[in-house]
């Protein structure tokens, strides 16, 4: 597992106020992005690398940064459990997927039942024999491994 840091950048020295980042590796590849959450200096906890209480809204802040860091380790974790290589391309898609599903196909189920009957019949048919033919190519479809090239 990386270690993860979590530090507050300022665009100049005489800056009063920053932006708090998260950086760490995912094999030997440096990932770096921002939490677009702004704190001012004086607020900033260093050691703790949180919000301090100067700030009104440091518990929401803070509860950000934590949210951020589970979501990083819950990559991690998911691809050690399935023995899948993690690379930064493949961590960056994983971290930015909008929902955590199993298999694509069991995103197009919870798809389906939260849609409802929005689409015409025939839509619906075309979506079904368009699954179901990708379902038989690629059985244990991904998300991550959905990429120009499949």
């Amino acid at each position: 597992m990386s270690t993860i840091k979590t530090y507050l950048r300022y665009h100049t020295k005489e800056a009063q106020a920053g932006v708090v980042l998260v950086s760490f590796y995912v094999n030997r590849d440096k990932v770096n992005f921002t939490t677009r959450i702004s704190v001012k200096k004086t607020d900033w906890n260093e050691k703790k690398s949180l919000v301090g209480s100067g700030d009104k809204q440091a518990s929401d802040k803070n509860l950000i940064i934590e949210n951020i860091h589970s979501r990083i380790n819950a990559v991690f974790v998911k691809y050690r459990l399935r023995n899948r290589i993690l690379t930064k391309d493949a961590f960056i898609r994983a971290y930015n997927r909008p929902d955590d599903f199993e298999t694509f196909y069991t995103f197009v189920d919870q798809y389906k039942k939260r849609s409802g009957n929005m689409n015409e019949l025939s839509t619906m048919s075309v979506h079904a024999t368009v699954i179901k033919k990708v379902k038989e190519f690629a059985p244990d479809l991904h998300f991550v491994d959905i990429k120009h090239d499949f």
